[in-house]
């Protein structure tokens, strides 16, 4: 669809139902300008198969004329001056006969269009749209998804080329010809390989029903985000001088910017299509939540993982937009001392969060965070304390995360009990040396604690007990609960399902 033109300016457009019955149609103005280029005597050359024609169909003809001779005065065609007659006439633009077709250098034989493949259909019409442009001095080209059909190595030597496009050299003098080329796309392939300050974020506010445009560059400009965050109230709330509020967001801002150039990667690049977002710290999560409530796939939110507690690096993306992000982190703090052997106050405990910086819970209607409150400080450890007061469950778990060797205790859910028999009946020398070293950690603390501090040190070994066998084969283990999670023999930790209403809201 053509915009609009003048001389020496053109805007074209590549819509999404590129139908590639059109792509000659819409070559025949390309390909009469080069027969007039390289002067061809287009009159000349249908006289001379008009000729050809007759020549070779003369038999065709004096067949039907014989036929229509007989009948022609009877039914009053001829009136004395004139005969209806039949001829071979080519009068037809040399142009309206070009064809493209594709070439099998192997089996030698020739491929129409309509029987390729649509993804290199999809590359020869978006070829032959930009080649056959005119030569202008600036160009406008809008493509719209052409990821279309294409798996991610072409799309990525599509965008490349695509590229290479931005300023071309005329043949004929030192002329340039400036292209730009905008596309729009939902393919995290092409958003990952392209530059932050070439990619332009498109918002839908559903309140006001308006769209609004942002370079993805100025989520990391600390003029402009400082332009949307309150920063006198914020330091009035912290107690804090403005300049150091934005000495640290200027250093949040910077980290995340060199972070993200690398890993927002096509897993990650999906955080910039998507409205509604889960960022997780690894990949149990990522199995498990997905897995366990399918209403986050029907309400289109992503659960994207970050590779740790990466979180103040990707949570800049929401500036100057309307997304919400849930944050489902670790609390990685144990409330048992294991060098000291000292619990812990659970106050103390419940007031860590480590990994998300201040400033973004001044972004409260869009960010929450989600972790352990049960004395948990991982994923694992927390889902075995949620499961801890069923003996069915305890046991379910530690068969899954504990040697052969202990199979005579794991339903034996006492500390004093593995104590007093972790010598005689682990099978295992080296597991019971191992196991004794643990105890070793909560013993003395458990025998001097009183009331429901004893129960809850026993449950902390145990907790760390079977931590110790889980934390270095987390995907297996992942694995293997997900269908008794799924289907309701084990529970799911509470913290994980506390905010999933808010995000899918």
């Amino acid at each position: 669809m053509k915009l609009f033109r003048i001389d020496i300016f053109e805007v074209d457009t590549i819509p999404a139902n590129r139908i590639i019955d059109d792509i000659e149609e819409r070559s025949k103005s390309y390909v009469n300008s080069k027969i007039k280029e390289n002067e061809i005597p287009e009159v000349q050359i249908q006289q001379e198969i008009t000729t050809l024609l007759r020549e070779k169909l003369i038999n065709v003809s004096k067949d039907i004329n014989d036929d229509i001779n007989k009948d022609q005065d009877k039914i009053g065609i001829t009136d004395g001056k004139n005969n209806f007659n039949s001829d071979f006439v080519f009068d037809k633009d040399l142009a309206s006969f070009f064809k493209y077709n594709l070439i099998n250098e192997k089996q030698l034989f020739d491929l129409p269009l309509h029987s390729n493949g649509l993804g290199y259909n999809n590359l020869i019409y978006i070829r032959n749209l930009i080649k056959q442009k005119k030569d202008n001095d600036y160009n406008i080209l809008m493509i719209e998804e052409p990821e279309a059909h294409l798996h991610p190595n072409m799309q990525y030597k599509l965008l490349k080329y695509l590229n290479s496009l931005e300023t071309i050299k005329t043949e004929d003098s030192d002329r340039s010809i400036k292209n730009q080329i905008l596309i729009s796309t939902h393919s995290p392939n092409i958003s990952a390989s392209v530059d932050m300050s070439k990619i332009i974020i498109l918002n839908y506010d559903t309140e006001l029903g308006n769209v609004t445009a942002s370079r993805l560059s100025d989520n990391f400009d600390i003029n402009k985000v400082s332009q949307i965050l309150d920063i006198k109230e914020i330091a009035k709330d912290e107690g804090l001088e403005e300049n150091k509020i934005k000495e640290d967001l200027t250093a949040i801002l910077e980290r995340s910017k060199k972070h993200l150039r690398k890993f927002l990667d096509i897993t990650r690049s999906d955080i910039l299509f998507s409205d509604k977002i889960i960022l997780v710290e690894g990949l149990s999560e990522k199995l498990v939540l997905p897995y366990l409530h399918e209403e986050l796939v029907d309400r289109h939110v992503k659960v994207i993982e970050v590779a740790g507690i990466n979180f103040n690096h990707f949570l800049p993306l929401i500036f100057f937009t309307n997304k919400k992000i849930l944050c489902v982190t670790d609390k990685d703090y144990d409330i048992f001392d294991e060098t000291n052997g000292v619990l812990i106050d659970k106050k103390t405990y419940l007031e860590q969060t480590k990994h998300i910086s201040y400033i973004f819970k001044y972004c409260n209607d869009r960010v929450r965070v989600s972790e352990q409150t049960k004395y948990g400080s991982t994923f694992e450890k927390e889902l075995f304390i949620e499961n801890y007061q069923d003996e069915n469950n305890f046991k379910i778990l530690m068969s899954l995360a504990l040697p052969k060797a202990c199979e005579k205790l794991l339903d034996k859910q006492s500390i004093e009990v593995w104590f007093n028999k972790c010598e005689t009946e682990i099978s295992d020398n080296k597991t019971s040396r191992v196991i004794k070293k643990e105890l070793d950690k909560y013993w003395l603390s458990y025998k001097d604690a009183q009331g429901d501090n004893k129960k809850v040190i026993e449950m902390l070994f145990f907790t760390n007990l079977f931590y110790r066998y889980v934390k270095n084969k987390k995907g297996n283990f992942c694995l293997d609960i997900l269908d008794l999670l799924k289907n309701g023999i084990i529970k799911e930790p509470e913290y994980l399902t506390k905010e999933i209403k808010w995000i899918i809201e």
